[in-house]
């Protein structure tokens, strides 16, 4: 199957992906109100699409708040120098430098919390 053949590439999910995700039908879907059957979609589709609903104990879950520039930079504070911050070795001091400067740390609190 070719990646344009996939489910969410393909047209008719258009009106599932519309305003990024955000629209009724796409709601409807997560919060397990919403048939797929109801949508027009081919069998796969459905099961699909079905799969997408959020379970029970994931329903009361919601986005995470942003961090402030206050938490980045005291959290920067009490961590130790040389702290690992990765696989490869690195350690915290660009981390902590970073920190000491309010526009900088605006940025990285900003990249921090988003989602990935």
């Amino acid at each position: 199957m070719y990646a344009e053949e996939r489910p969410p590439t393909r047209v008719e999910f258009n009106k599932i992906l519309a305003e990024h995700g955000t629209s009724e039908v796409a709601i409807g879907i997560l919060e397990g109100t919403l048939d797929p059957s109801t949508l027009g979609l081919d069998e796969n589709a459905v099961k699909f699409i079905g799969g997408l609903a959020r379970r029970q104990d994931e329903k009361p879950l919601t986005t995470p708040r942003q961090m402030s520039t206050a938490e980045f930079q005291a959290a920067m504070k009490v961590t130790h120098e040389d702290t690992s911050s990765s696989a490869s070795g690195l350690h915290y001091t660009l981390w902590k430098a970073v920190a000491e400067d309010k526009d900088l740390s605006e940025i990285h609190a900003i990249m921090i919390s988003l989602p990935f």
